[in-house]
């Protein structure tokens, strides 16, 4: 009984730890609420910039589009040089490029720094995973997954009625300057209460027909996105980044992780940025 109670006791959440999952999900948040949240300030950045509706299908495509091909290599530095450090790296990274977005006077200049932010996000997101998992005690470690696709998919739901709330409000570079605080708060709290978490003996495997992969997956449908207004679909844009066998956005890519297997491995290793290793 003792035993029992004793257990319990070690597996029973602290504070410390309830604040570093806080930190987890406001990081996997401001990620996948910015893939939909600009998709329908669309039309008023194409007014505002003088701009077409396909260049400024670039501001969301070109963010995701980063995102999935870098996305893999961030997972393997997330694995070699620590997740905690890879995941502030990332968000100062994203939250830096979120910043001059927000100021950026014309159109191509916010496509650099968008896909700059996709780089950003592509190194924070492996890590959360790895994060998440550390901290939690063996018992709920089960928690992490479904933490982590929770969050993600509030923010693609959330990412148009926030992006449409602000742009109609103010403004729509409101949606990137309300990224830098929430990101500044989560890497506060991460170095305060995470503990570095890194596989040093990480099997060394290379990414180039990885990342070529998830690039192929991604670029026609980014492609169709941009195109499909100019070809008479304009009642259709759609900036989702997922298509037909190939899946690479935030929401659909960690349920291959989550099963810890080495079917469809390729897949997996584009959305994780890691094989699931051997038992």
């Amino acid at each position: 009984m003792l035993q029992v109670s004793d257990r319990t006791a070690e597996e029973r959440l602290s504070k410390s730890t309830w604040l570093a999952l806080a930190a987890m999900a406001l990081g996997v948040f401001v990620i996948a609420n910015d893939f939909t949240a600009l998709s329908v300030a669309i039309p008023r950045i194409e007014a505002q910039l003088h701009t077409t509706v396909s260049r400024a299908q670039w501001v969301i495509n070109g963010y995701a589009l980063v995102f999935g091909v870098l996305i893999v290599t961030g997972g393997r530095l997330a694995d070699l040089f620590g997740r905690k450090r890879a995941f502030m790296v990332g968000a100062s990274v994203f939250a830096f490029f979120s910043l001059l977005s927000g100021l950026m006077p014309t159109v191509v200049l916010l496509i650099i720094c968008r896909a700059l932010m996709g780089v950003g996000g592509a190194v924070m997101w492996p890590a959360v995973l790895g994060l998440t998992y550390a901290i939690l005690p063996p018992s709920k470690k089960a928690l992490a997954g479904g933490l982590i696709l929770g969050v993600a998919g509030l923010g693609n739901a959330v990412g148009p009625l926030l992006g449409g709330w602000l742009t109609d409000a103010a403004t729509w570079r409101l949606v990137f300057f309300i990224n830098v605080p929430i990101t500044a708060f989560a890497m506060l709290v991460t170095w305060r209460e995470v503990p570095e978490s890194a596989t040093p003996s990480a099997e060394r495997g290379s990414t180039t027909g990885a990342s070529r992969s998830c690039l192929l997956g991604q670029s026609p449908c980014c492609s169709g996105s941009t195109w499909a207004p100019t070809a008479g679909s304009a009642g259709r844009r759609s900036s989702a980044c997922s298509c037909s066998g190939w899946r690479c956005s935030p929401c659909s890519s960690l349920s291959n992780a989550a099963r810890g297997t080495r079917h469809c491995s390729r897949r997996t290793f584009c959305a994780t940025g890691s094989f699931p290793r051997r038992a």
